[in-house]
């Protein structure tokens, strides 16, 4: 007589569920994990976009506007797109040539970031809990 050779049905049962008990631990971390690496990255760019604006208002006499003037300045006082998101977060810069804003904001607050963040010639960088952040937020660390 020919005996099979393989695994039960139940064996199979037990370990899928050992693989969805394994994923049900670990995705959440990971999502936890990179949106920590989302905000970040968002405040290392607004620190870079601050050093770009105080670098251009002293050989300019006041702030860029936007961007492009930024960017396309040679040599260039910030690298890279900003008009587009990166790393989970868009990028706006307001103001007027005597002080600019700016803002970073989650393409999906809760998905891609949790907090919004901001900085001004100050130099500090304030942010908010799933809202986007002012000069009226709290400081980063507070």
């Amino acid at each position: 007589m020919k005996q099979n050779a393989g695994f039960t049905l139940i064996e199979l049962m037990i370990v899928v569920e050992i693989i969805g008990l394994l994923i049900s631990i670990a995705v959440p971390n990971y999502l936890r994990t990179r949106v920590q690496s989302n905000e970040g990255a968002a405040v290392a760019n607004l620190r870079a976009i601050l050093d770009a604006e105080l670098s251009f208002s002293a050989f300019n006499n006041g702030y860029a506007l936007d961007f492009a003037t930024l960017t396309e300045a040679s040599p260039p006082y910030l690298n890279g797109k900003w008009d587009g998101p990166m790393n989970g977060y868009r990028y706006r810069i307001e103001g007027d040539v005597q002080s600019f804003r700016a803002y970073a904001t989650p393409v999906e607050f809760g998905t891609t970031g949790w907090r919004g963040f901001f900085v001004d010639p100050t130099g500090i960088i304030r942010q908010r809990l799933n809202a986007d952040a002012d000069a009226t937020s709290p400081p980063l660390g507070n």
